[in-house]
């Protein structure tokens, strides 16, 4: 453990203004504070979840743009109502967003190809995106988010209903 104070040496003067050692730092600055359950919008929670290495737009659009045809509908606009307003025109201009074109998703192995493709990252790592764009979903729609599923393919809605349940997708991808 350091016992000293970190101090800028070699300069003309006193210390260096702004400059700080590992002492003096506060590690709950980096904390994200999260609203309650059901509370907040969804780019909060899926920014919680990816961390500061993601880009959260583009990870939102690629996850649900191969799905606008399916939910279209209330199903779609309840999730939009989670969303910033101008997120609902990016989501209708997805191959404009995204700079390619973006499949309707027909079989869950469909779906997952067609989100790798659009995030440009392995399989494994967009299946990864799938389910944290998933899981924040279920936060914020709460008891709305059982309806969603009716409207998916089959394999995506078992996927959609066995997200937040035990056993479910998110703990078997789990390392």
């Amino acid at each position: 453990m350091i016992s000293h104070t970190y101090e800028v040496a070699g300069g003309v003067g006193a210390r260096t203004p702004g400059a700080i050692g590992p002492d003096e730092l506060d590690g709950r600055a980096d904390w994200v504070e999260l609203p309650a359950r059901g509370a907040g919008d969804l780019l909060e929670r899926l920014e919680a979840r990816l961390g500061s290495e993601a880009r959260t737009r583009k990870v939102l659009l690629a996850v649900l743009a191969p799905l606008r045809g399916a939910l279209d509908g209330p199903a779609l606009a309840g999730i939009l109502a989670h969303l910033p307003h101008r997120f609902a025109r990016e989501l209708r201009e997805a191959e404009w967003n995204l700079n390619a074109p973006v499949p309707e998703a027909a079989t869950g192995a469909d779906y997952l190809a067609a989100v790798a493709r659009l995030l440009q990252h392995p399989p494994r790592q967009a299946a990864a995106y799938v389910l944290a764009v998933l899981a924040a979903l279920h936060e914020v729609m709460g008891p709305a988010a059982r309806d969603v599923a009716d409207r998916l393919p089959p394999d995506l809605a078992e996927l959609w209903r066995g997200v937040r349940e035990p056993g479910s997708a998110l703990e078997e991808a789990a390392p």
